[in-house]
């Protein structure tokens, strides 16, 4: 497995941003031991913007052994840090400007508003499994959770779940999702809900 990190910002501290475009900076504290960490298990190389020679030199000084070579395809040499501009292939890539991808719309939340919520109905009836669609209704609930703070719900009637209709926090990472008593109705834990996270 090949794993990528990035050089300025997650190595090499970039404390003055490009400057003067050397590598000036001391080291992001625990990054040396983290990429032995890495080195010890996996193929690992170092992807940059800068001139891959004066990155290699600079890790050189902090005791790695490197390369500037551009592999065929891929890297998968473990004990030595392949130092490149290119994007090599890789099962995961450490940086400090990454935007994690799920879906676009998650994507353009983050880009393009913030990383707040603009979520359209379509995905919130996307969300609800097909068991529980007989009203579903996007709306804007005041989460206890989050402080108070307006986050995107969802409002169901559903016969299945509750009598009644119920107000939920949508937001991934709201402990009120999935409630109890759908959690009891369908002999469920949070673990094993299968209308909890990405599945939702």
């Amino acid at each position: 497995m090949a794993i990528g990190v990035d050089f300025d910002g997650v190595i090499h501290a970039y404390s003055r941003g490009w400057f003067d475009g050397t590598a000036y900076d001391e080291s992001v504290p625990g990054a040396i031991e983290g990429l032995r960490a890495l080195m010890d298990k996996h193929a690992v190389f170092v992807h940059t913007s800068r001139d891959v020679r004066q990155v290699a030199g600079w890790l050189a000084t902090h005791g790695f052994e490197t390369t500037t070579f551009t592999p065929p395809k891929f890297w998968n040499e473990r004990g030595r840090l392949l130092v490149t501009n290119w994007k090599v292939p890789a099962t995961a890539y450490l940086d400090d400007r990454a935007v994690r991808f799920t879906t676009w719309t998650a994507a353009l939340d983050e880009l393009l508003h913030g990383g707040r919520k603009t979520t359209d109905l379509r995905a919130a009836f996307d969300r609800i499994d097909a068991r529980h669609q007989p009203t579903t209704t996007e709306t804007w609930v005041s989460c206890s959770d989050h402080c108070g703070q307006w986050v995107t719900g969802v409002l169901i009637m559903c016969a299945m779940c509750a009598p009644r209709p119920v107000t939920v926090c949508t937001n991934d990472d709201c402990p009120t999702w999935p409630c109890p008593d759908h959690l009891a109705l369908h002999g469920e834990t949070a673990d094993t809900c299968t209308h909890k996270g990405d599945s939702r």
